[in-house]
């Protein structure tokens, strides 16, 4: 039975397999990955190789739940009803068919895995509610901006003070989701430093 996160043993396990039956691209636009640093439109790495559930349940990590994608596909198919439905078709399908070499999983979390998927995903949306209240906050003009890294350390503080815990790399991902094409906010780097800001300084110099 599966029951925790994707753990990186599994990616590597799966990596393999899933080059085999989507090829060494995004399984959603089917573009290469960028392994190189690089910042597009506020989002740092967007085409760097992340691991999606199809059925967007990270407790489900059968193979057949599970792809390679973009960084950024990632976080459109959230709101794309199209990439939405590729992905569950795929998962059909890979339910009807199998994947060779892999023993059919579980898919049903017990109680346990239930508990803590439905905490992670409560806390998820509070850090998120939380780091929005911030910007909000500390945002209030078109011409205003915030300094990257302190607005991390400090969204931190809040966000573990009122839920008990909270990871910098959680606030970071939060904060590039925001900053993202389909976000309110963009970022980045002017002065040898990383901005956050409600427009683009690009079209507001």
């Amino acid at each position: 039975m599966t029951t925790h996160r994707l753990t990186q043993k599994m990616k590597r396990v799966f990596r393999a397999k899933l080059i085999a039956l989507y090829g060494d691209v995004c399984f959603y636009c089917e573009s290469e990955f960028l392994v190189c640093q690089h910042v597009i439109q506020g989002m740092v790495n967007p085409y760097a190789e992340e691991y999606d559930h199809f059925n967007d349940l990270e407790w489900d990590n059968r193979i057949e739940n599970v792809c390679r994608s973009h960084k950024v596909c990632n976080q459109r198919k959230k709101h794309n009803p199209l990439l939405k439905k590729k992905a569950l078709e795929q998962l059909k399908k890979n339910e009807r068919t199998g994947v060779i070499g892999f023993e059919p999983l579980d898919p049903t979390p017990d109680d346990e895995a239930i508990r803590e998927y439905n905490e992670e995903m409560y806390a998820n949306t509070e850090f998120a509610k939380l780091t929005t209240e911030y910007l909000v906050k500390h945002l209030p003009t078109n011409s205003s901006r915030l300094p990257y890294k302190s607005s991390v350390d400090s969204i931190t503080m809040i966000c573990f003070d009122a839920i008990g815990h909270c990871s910098q790399n959680t606030i970071r991902r939060i904060l590039d989701m925001l900053c993202s094409d389909e976000g309110n906010y963009y970022k980045y780097r002017e002065g040898g430093k990383q901005w956050i800001s409600k427009t683009n300084p690009m079209f507001t110099k």
